[in-house]
């Protein structure tokens, strides 16, 4: 079994997230304040960003766990589309 990591709570409340996400689901979310609410210390280390303006591509730990993201915040364009397709990248940055 492997052993608890230490980290650093996120700097933004989590009970934010009910502000952040829209009523309509059809609506825009800026993913980046979502992962600022998940990720350890609110800390993004973000990478692609010529992917697209909508994508976001990037690195965070969640309870210690390296992870890799990889979402938008509206329609795919063929930036994101090439971005999609590094995703690969989100493992190798650890």
């Amino acid at each position: 079994m492997e052993t608890p990591r230490d980290f650093k709570p996120p700097r933004y409340a989590a009970e934010e997230l009910l502000d952040i996400m829209p009523m309509d689901h059809k609506g825009p979310v800026d993913m980046k304040e979502v992962v600022a609410r998940i990720a350890d210390d609110s800390d993004f280390l973000e990478f692609g960003a010529n992917y697209g303006r909508a994508t976001v591509c990037g690195h965070v730990t969640l309870e210690g766990w390296p992870l890799g993201i990889a979402t938008n915040n509206g329609p795919i364009d063929c930036g994101a589309s090439f971005g999609a397709g590094n995703y690969g990248m989100c493992g190798r940055g650890f």
